[in-house]
């Protein structure tokens, strides 16, 4: 069906010193997205029309000389984004995420890179393969609706909305998904397929987490995707403490650590200090 690809998996993440959205146009200009509630007409960057709105981001090329470049769309922690490619296919990009692309595709397959977690809305079109490529897999598509999460980097997780994917990884081995059903590859456990629950997987884009039976260690890291915010422990029986629940992003922090203390099945106590926060036994 299509081979994995070694060299072109390699994606090289942006710093991000502070937390804007920024694009960076073929490694050398750089747009600040966050400075623009709404803009058009920018056609001084290869060519390309931008229209930058709260939170989005679309653009047409306007001839091919814009082809051969490719962009990084950087997003930092605390914030989501959406992008519209050039072919229609549309991206949500979830917090600490950054997508590498082309303003225009090539003519016999569309490309991009993924490191995070990332949403795809694909435009159809079953002679024009759209690939994904993560640090672990590639994934192909021609029209399809498709969650992909790489923030562990020693497994990648493919969710299947509907249509169809084939995932390869390096050691040949593929995954052909039916909607409803998602695959995990890691390197020691190769692929494993299973049903998930899509309320669940793709609550982050209605700004909800929601966790069973989590540990704070793992759940310290979405706190800070979402919030900035570094937990701190003061010992593994702390971080090790199972909870189960949800995290709203809209909700200030506290409200849901409040909650945590008064769940808790070890007496916990905390205090902010900055950007982190410590949990102590009391």
């Amino acid at each position: 069906f299509f081979s994995y690809s070694k060299t072109s998996n390699s994606i090289a993440l942006v710093p991000n010193s502070d937390r804007n959205v920024k694009l960076y146009v073929n490694g050398t200009d750089l747009i600040d997205l966050s400075n623009y509630t709404s803009l058009s007409g920018i056609d001084t960057l290869n060519n390309v029309k931008l229209t930058i709105s709260k939170g989005s981001l679309s653009y047409v090329a306007s001839n091919n000389r814009a082809s051969g470049t490719l962009n990084t769309l950087v997003i930092p922690e605390t914030q989501t984004y959406k992008l519209t490619l050039s072919d229609g296919s549309e991206v949500w990009l979830n917090s600490l995420s950054q997508l590498k692309f082309p303003f225009i595709f090539s003519k016999d397959k569309r490309e991009v890179w993924i490191n995070g977690e990332a949403y795809f809305k694909v435009a159809k079109n079953r002679l024009w393969p759209f690939i994904v490529h993560t640090s672990l897999t590639d994934i192909q598509v021609l029209g399809t609706e498709f969650n992909v999460n790489t923030y562990d980097s020693l497994q990648i997780k493919t969710a299947l909305v509907n249509g169809s994917i084939n995932t390869r990884a390096a050691n040949g081995r593929s995954i052909l998904l039916k909607p409803g059903f998602q695959s995990v590859f890691s390197k020691t456990k190769e692929f494993k397929v299973a049903a998930f629950d899509s309320e669940s997987e793709l609550s982050w884009m209605k700004g909800v987490y929601f966790f069973q039976n989590s540990s704070l260690n793992d759940i310290a890291r979405i706190v800070y995707r979402w919030y900035g915010i570094t937990l701190i422990f003061d010992n593994d029986k702390i971080s090790s403490s199972k909870f189960t629940g949800a995290l709203i992003k809209e909700k200030p922090l506290k409200e849901f650590l409040d909650n945590l203390v008064l769940t808790s099945n070890i007496s916990i106590s905390y205090r902010s200090d900055n950007d982190s926060i410590r949990l102590s036994e009391r």
